[in-house]
């Protein structure tokens, strides 16, 4: 059973009651029979909702009351990436450690949790989400990592933790040749730019000649090394 929308946005009753953690109402609609998961015209449910204003026993509930967790918004994105992109990061913790969501889930664009905390300069989500195990290193489509986006946006905190937690300062994307010092400097971070030429960040064409100088000198290496006599 279905509940008409009462805004523009095509919310429903049900909707609103998420965004207000309300609880006993989401309950009421359980029991007469509604569908748990009608999606708004941005292809947001109740769930989606829920987690962005960071109702976490709400979350809990709607998902034991008939919730899908596998939803996508139109943008593709599930419930955890709205908790992650809104900063709810106790949401955030309790929908991995405790409600099955995964700590790999992916986007649009392949991109990552921390993909997403990264873009919306959440610090606090992207400490939670190394907590339970997300993998700094992690690349998008276009080879992009946490890092990359977070030089891009010029949120310096959140890259100063990135690196702190063992992110890689010299990452070359493939798709668009950028390292995160490039990335930083093509929108204007100067600081951010600062802070990761300290860490020894390099631009692309700096990283590629020092790969080009490390091959050079193995090959050398290899042409003088003495061949045993068998």
């Amino acid at each position: 059973m279905e509940r008409a929308a009462i805004d523009r946005r095509g919310s429903t009753p049900l909707h609103v009651a998420a965004k207000k953690g309300d609880l006993e109402t989401c309950k009421l609609y359980a029991e007469n029979g509604f569908n748990m998961s009608p999606a708004d015209n941005y292809g947001a449910t109740p769930l989606h909702v829920a987690a962005r204003e960071g109702h976490t026993n709400l979350v809990e509930a709607l998902i034991r009351l008939g919730a899908d967790p596998d939803i996508r918004d139109a943008q593709g994105r599930t419930a955890v990436f709205h908790a992650c992109l809104a900063g709810k990061a106790s949401t955030l913790q309790a929908m991995i450690s405790r409600m099955g969501f995964s700590i790999d889930s992916r986007g649009i664009l392949s991109s990552s949790l921390l993909h997403a905390a990264a873009f919306a300069g959440k610090v606090s989500c992207i400490e939670r989400l190394v907590e339970c195990g997300a993998y700094v290193s992690a690349t998008d489509k276009d080879d992009l990592t946490p890092l990359h986006i977070a030089a891009e946006r010029g949120h310096l905190d959140c890259c100063r933790r990135l690196v702190s937690f063992g992110a890689p300062v010299n990452a070359l994307s493939q798709t668009e040749r950028q390292t995160p010092l490039s990335s930083a400097l093509i929108n204007g971070h100067a600081e951010i730019a600062e802070f990761l030429s300290c860490e020894g960040g390099l631009l692309p064409e700096e990283l590629l000649m020092v790969a080009e100088l490390i091959a050079k000198k193995k090959r050398k290496r290899h042409f003088f090394f003495p061949i045993a006599s068998s």
